[in-house]
């Protein structure tokens, strides 16, 4: 179909219609492209192009306060300090690990009590327990670079944050070397079978 003049001396047909088109998308391109421009002159946008991680690798909890000579308010900007869990939870190797018998005979199931735990919390990608070196204080380890998820282990099960801690060269006794978490169920677990 050719383009033929209306009697308003525009284009008619399909061709006057897609031409109308590509010149209205062509502005909007224009506009965002000045808008955006605007938004990285102006300070409204991040002038760094850390990730959320990288910030918080190196933000701090205290406000800092700028001084101001020209007799104007301080500005004060406040940074916290965010933990982010780098996987799904289905996805972190997790194993629970039966250390107790420190002072004296282990308990037996201690292992598979953790692992239905961490099954309930939601971390169903879960290895197969065994007896570790008897501990008496319960900790959760990590891979490197998987402290948050560690941390996030920890909170599901109740531990403190003091209890996570980076996993030992060489790996513990019992320890797989695929497991990306390992939580080691010391004397003072809570996670006992059922009887």
């Amino acid at each position: 179909m050719s383009p033929r003049n209306d009697d308003e001396g525009g284009l008619a047909g399909l061709g006057g219609a897609s031409a109308k088109g590509a010149v209205l998308i062509a502005v909007a391109v224009a506009v965002g492209i000045v808008l955006l421009g605007r938004g990285f002159d102006s300070g409204i946008l991040p002038e760094t192009a850390e990730t959320p991680s990288e910030q918080a690798d190196g933000a701090d909890d205290e406000a800092d306060v700028d001084d101001v000579d020209d007799g104007e308010e301080a500005a004060v900007t406040t940074s916290t300090t965010v933990t982010s869990v780098t996987q799904a939870l289905d996805q972190v190797r997790v194993i629970a690990l039966n250390a107790t018998g420190s002072t004296g005979a282990a308990l037996a199931g201690v292992a598979g009590a953790g692992t239905e735990a961490l099954q309930a919390a939601g971390y169903s990608n879960t290895l197969e327990g065994a007896n570790s070196t008897p501990v008496a204080t319960s900790s959760v380890l990590f891979a490197p670079g998987l402290e948050a998820d560690a941390e996030a282990v920890a909170t599901a099960l109740a531990l403190p944050p003091t209890a996570v801690a980076p996993l030992p060269t060489p790996l513990p006794e019992g320890v797989p070397p695929e497991a990306q978490v390992v939580v080691v169920l010391g004397d003072d677990t809570t996670f006992l079978p059922a009887e």
